[in-house]
């Protein structure tokens, strides 16, 4: 017959399985665009950060939500985030993207900047 550890090796496994699959299945419900730089040296990655299954809006609300913003060097890390800066937060029906390479900043927003040195969001 089966051995108790060799059940619970298995629980462990079937467990740790459906987490990867969960993590992954939320981090894909809640992308929604990236964008490249032209120098191929930044990215800007939009995510929605209220995703639910279910939404309730008012009628003529259509799909407008807040969205992140994270920029991130070419090796994936990121360099600045609009997660905790309330004040900067854009709706996806507004983005606009502009690098300024010269100055360092990228523009996702009118008036919305995330440095590309420092990572800092300005407003």
């Amino acid at each position: 017959m089966f051995s108790v550890k060799l059940i619970y090796k298995v629980l462990f496994i079937v467990a740790l399985s459906a987490a990867v699959l969960g993590i992954r299945f939320y981090n894909s419900m809640t992308f929604l665009k990236s964008y490249k730089s032209p120098d191929g040296k930044f990215e800007l990655v939009m995510k929605r950060n209220d995703f639910r299954f279910f939404t309730l809006t008012m009628p003529g609300d259509g799909s407008s939500f807040y969205i992140e913003i994270v920029l991130k060097d070419a090796e994936g890390r990121v360099i600045g985030s609009t997660s905790n800066h309330n004040n900067c937060a854009v709706f996806n029906d507004s983005i606009e993207v502009y690098w300024d390479i010269k100055n360092n900043e990228v523009w996702y927003g009118r008036g919305k900047t995330i440095n590309l040195k420092t990572g800092k969001v300005s407003c």
